[in-house]
């Protein structure tokens, strides 16, 4: 009677164990699908330019083409600390001016990467490490790992140690960026070619003109209400295929000192600026000495039409002929459309597109909120040089010695919510060369977009409606 009784109690025990297991392992299920968050986004873009190399209407070179973007985005938590990020992509596209075949592109990672936080146990440290997307100040040189793709991607390869308290974060920088996607799987890769061919849809997706490796430390301090940052870096590129004798043969390394200031100064107004220093050798042995830098003061008003004004001056170091040492302004990891399509496109036939040295502007902006969903935004910029110049590597005669006006830029955006899922811009932009170039024909850059973006954490659905800097 007794071994019966003990019998029963033991499997009673079991049971309720069993079950309490169960309950347990079905509540971490349920925690972990709570935490899980996914999306997706599609963008639709239609592109028309003219003029945008050459400035020469005698020479057909319009170009008209739509490009689609998928991206699938998956965040998992591995632990109370841990958190993997995963995206997929695939932009193609067609030339309509070309011919009537379809790039359908390849399908790569947009994002691969784990977040530790509370390292060694202390809650002010961070690491990111993996494939993610990066910014630092104004995106003016780390914004844009895989600038030769256009608006395809921007990340980065890439290990980040932050540490950060109240009024100080400090970020340890890790970056490799190759000319090609060496590190993850890529779907439907292609032959890789020194230089792409005219019909480029055969070649593999080139992300840099070189292979770019990147460390330093950068330090964000709040000082009462200024926000100032201070930055070094070591840059160093290889395996660029063109010939050392070129000016813009990229094999090279530098040492890059950089400071970036934020001071609201006045309910309303803002001053921001940002100094950079370059200093290096290219592997032919011609030193480098560059520097660059912008500064402007805006306006900000709330529930008003006219929403915004800025003013402001920008100035990148060009190579002076006179000299031994290479002074060319290199925008690194800037080299996406800060000033716009047309600018950026029109540097091709110089040192290749986004290089933006040689250069000094004033810049004019203004903003409208017509309605609550719809922000206009003009821009005018007057353009000059620091240095004449006969022609480059990419096109011999396109420049002179003559002038030193590059033109008069202005730029039309349009960006309109419809909800927290769909929004969509038209953007339009026009040059007038000044003397600088040869040719005098104005040159023509027009956009219409169309995004619908899905997430199911509310809070990153809503950073979704932000436009896009890419």
């Amino acid at each position: 009677m007794n071994k019966a009784l003990l019998l029963c109690l033991v499997c009673c025990c079991a049971t309720g164990f069993s079950q309490d297991q169960a309950k347990t392992a079905d509540s971490q299920s349920s925690n972990f699908l709570k935490r899980l968050d996914y999306g997706v986004e599609v963008r639709s873009r239609w592109e028309g330019w003219n003029n945008t190399n050459d400035h020469n209407d005698l020479k057909n070179d319009e170009r008209d083409q739509y490009r689609h973007r998928t991206r699938i985005f998956l965040t998992a938590p591995i632990s109370e600390n841990v958190t993997a990020n995963v995206a997929l992509a695939n932009e193609f596209s067609k030339r309509l001016s070309l011919d009537n075949r379809i790039d359908i592109g390849e399908g790569y990672f947009d994002q691969a990467y784990l977040t530790f936080k509370k390292i060694a146990a202390n809650p002010r440290l961070t690491f990111k490490v993996g494939r993610q997307n990066l910014k630092w100040g104004e995106g003016f040189i780390l914004m844009d790992g895989t600038s030769n793709d256009g608006p395809r991607s921007s990340y980065f390869n890439a290990g980040v140690l932050t540490y950060k308290n109240k009024k100080t974060t400090i970020d340890f920088i890790g970056i490799a960026s190759p000319r090609y996607d060496d590190y993850l799987p890529v779907i439907n890769h292609r032959m890789r070619r020194p230089v792409p061919p005219a019909n480029y849809a055969i070649s593999a997706q080139q992300l840099n003109d070189s292979n770019e490796y990147m460390g330093g430390v950068y330090l964000t301090q709040k000082v009462k209400k200024a926000q100032v940052e201070g930055y070094y870096l070591f840059n160093a590129e290889n395996g660029d295929p063109r010939s050392a004798t070129k000016a813009i043969y990229q094999n090279r390394h530098q040492n890059v000192f950089g400071e970036h200031t934020i001071w609201p100064f006045h309910p309303g107004w803002t001053f921001n600026q940002e100094f950079v220093l370059e200093k290096g050798t290219r592997k032919d042995g011609t030193e480098l000495q560059a520097w660059a830098g912008y500064g402007y003061v805006r306006r900000d008003w709330k529930n008003k039409l006219l929403s915004g004004v800025q003013v402001g001056y920008t100035a990148m170091s060009g190579d002076d002929p006179k000299t031994k040492k290479n002074e060319e302004w290199d925008s690194l990891f800037g080299k996406w459309a800060q000033w716009g399509d047309l600018v950026l496109w029109n540097y091709t036939t110089e040192g290749g597109p986004a290089t933006f040295a040689n250069n000094r502007f004033v810049s004019l902006e203004a903003d409208f909120t017509p309605i609550k969903k719809l922000v206009l935004k003009t821009y005018y910029y007057h353009m000059q040089t620091f240095h004449s110049q006969v022609g480059s590597e990419y096109a011999p005669g396109n420049t002179t010695t003559n002038g030193g006006t590059r033109g008069d830029v202005v730029r039309l955006r349009g960006d309109y919510t419809f909800n927290r899922n769909w929004k969509t811009q038209v953007a339009y932009e026009r040059m007038a060369p000044g003397n600088f170039y040869v040719h005098n024909a104005p040159s023509d850059y027009f956009r219409t977009e169309l995004q619908y973006s899905w997430y199911r954490d509310a809070e990153r659905q809503a950073n979704a409606a932000v436009a896009p800097k890419k």
